[in-house]
C-alpha cells in the first residue's frame, strides 16, 4: 500500500508542477516525499517487521499531514493519498506501542534522557555495560562482541567500535573465503583487549554459535579473556589476561 502510495504523491506533485501557476510549485513537496519515502521503504522491509517499518515512517506522516491540508484548502486530488497513508498508520500503530511509547508523556523529560544516555539509565544492562565498557577503553580503541545478538546501542552509547570486518551481520553478507580471510588479518592486526559477552552464553552455547565465521579465534579467546572486569544481569565485559 505504501509503495503504491508513494508512486502517486510523486506523480500527483508532477502534474501540479506542469501547470503554470508558479504558486502550484509547492506541490513539488508531494513528489520530494514520495521520492524519499521509496528511497527509505527498502530499510523497512530488511526484515518486514513493524521496528524497522517505524525507522523510515516518517515521510508517510508528513504525507498524510500534507494530503489533508491541501484537501482542506481546495485541492482535492490529494485526498486520494490521505485514505490509504492513514489506514496504513492505523494498522501500525496498535503493533508500535511497545516502541512508541504512551503519546501522553514527559516529552522534556525524555528528551534529556536520552541525551544523557548512558549515564541516566545506569540501571539498564545495556547502559550500564556500555557505561563499564565506555570507562574501561580508551576513544577509538578496537572491542569485540561475541554474542549471538548484536546489541549494537552497546556500542553506540559507549562510542566503541568493532574490530574486524564483521563478515556476520547477515548469512550470505561479506562471507566468501576471501573475505573470511580479510576479517581473520584485521582481527590479528588489531585484536581486542575486551570482549562484551552475554552472561550465560560465553559459557553454553558453542563457539560455531556465538561467531560462526570465526570459531576457532572464539575458542582460542575463551582461554585468554578470563579476567571479569564487569558484569550485571545480562552482560560481563571480559579483559584479555597478559
Amino acid at each position: 500500500m505504501l509503495p503504491l502510495t508513494y508512486v502517486v504523491a510523486i506523480l500527483i506533485g508532477l502534474r501540479r508542477a506542469r501547470q503554470a501557476r508558479s504558486s502550484n510549485h509547492a506541490d513539488l513537496m508531494f513528489t520530494a516525499l514520495g521520492l524519499i519515502g521509496l528511497g527509505l521503504l527498502p530499510q523497512g522491509l530488511y526484515r518486514a517487521d513493524v521496528a524497522h517499518l517505524l525507522q523510515v515512517i516518517a515521510p508517510a506522516v508528513i504525507l498524510l499531514l500534507l494530503a489533508t491540508h491541501r484537501a482542506m484548502t481546495g485541492y482535492r486530488a490529494p485526498a486520494v493519498l490521505a485514505l490509504p497513508v492513514a489506514v496504513a498508520l492505523a494498522g501500525i500503530i496498535p503493533e508500535a506501542r511497545a516502541d512508541l511509547g504512551p503519546p501522553i508523556r514527559d516529552w522534556f523529560g525524555d528528551w534529556q534522557r536520552l541525551i544523557g544516555l548512558p549515564d541516566t539509565m545506569a540501571g539498564d544492562p545495556v547502559a550500564d555495560i556500555a557505561i563499564a565498557l565506555r570507562d574501561a577503553t580508551r576513544h577509538g580503541e578496537p572491542v569485540f562482541m561475541a554474542t549471538t545478538w548484536t546489541y549494537s546501542p552497546i556500542l553506540v552509547l559507549s562510542g566503541r567500535y568493532l574490530t574486524g570486518i564483521q563478515p556476520v551481520y547477515a548469512p550470505g553478507v561479506m562471507t566468501t573465503p576471501d573475505w573470511l580471510e580479510r576479517n581473520r588479518l584485521a582481527l590479528s592486526a588489531a585484536p581486542p583487549r575486551f570482549l562484551v559477552v552475554a552472561t550465560g552464553e560465553w559459557e553454553q552455547e558453542p563457539a560455531e554459535k556465538l561467531a560462526p565465521y570465526i570459531p576457532d579465534i572464539v575458542k582460542a579467546w575463551r582461554r585468554e579473556f578470563t579476567l571479569i572486569r564487569h558484569e550485571n544481569s545480562k552482560f560481563r565485559l571480559l579483559e584479555r589476561q597478559q
